[in-house]
């Protein structure tokens, strides 16, 4: 469906968290592999972190003045990871089977069911959800508790698929 004021787009009706976690399964997070494709898929999804990801999640931190940073639905913690090497105090959460990208320490991300999780009041500085926003079942409960978790000042970044972009049109 798409809301025809905005072009907000969504799946109805909704999937169960069931076929969510079948459909979004270990291809989308980091696995051990071998060969160069692999390694060629991995390089990639590292420099597109660096490049998008993790420059923005900085900015926001500079803006909001601080350097703590949680990254919502953060799959296997390559974000986190790249924000620590850049010196932000990153942590993340996602599901609990998503496996960790080489050199994310687990310390560094929490598991749990993102629509439901709670953080401490004014624990944030920056909140990122890259591509996940559109998953949710109900994503406006989900940015009113975001809210509440950063501080003042607090930068909520938000970044979803472009429906019409190339790509979603092929």
């Amino acid at each position: 469906e798409t809301c025809r004021t905005c072009g907000l787009g969504w799946t109805e009706p909704s999937p169960t968290p069931e076929e969510l976690r079948d459909a979004y399964g270990p291809a989308y997070t980091w696995q051990e592999t071998t060969g160069a494709v692999a390694r060629a898929e991995a390089f990639y999804r590292r420099a597109l972190v660096r490049i998008d990801h993790a420059r923005v999640v900085r900015q926001a931190c500079h803006l909001a003045g601080g350097i703590r940073l949680l990254d919502v639905g953060c799959g296997d913690g390559l974000l986190v990871s790249e924000a620590r090497r850049m010196g932000l105090e990153a942590f993340g959460v996602d599901r609990p089977d998503a496996p960790l990208w080489p050199g994310c320490d687990p310390r560094w991300r929490g598991s749990g069911d993102i629509e439901t999780m709670e953080q401490p009041e004014g624990s944030w500085d920056v909140a990122s959800l890259f591509h996940v926003a559109e998953h949710l079942r109900a994503p406006v409960d989900l940015f009113r508790r975001v809210n509440r978790w950063l501080r003042p000042r607090g930068v909520f970044v938000l970044q979803v698929p472009n429906a019409r972009s190339l790509q979603a049109q092929a």
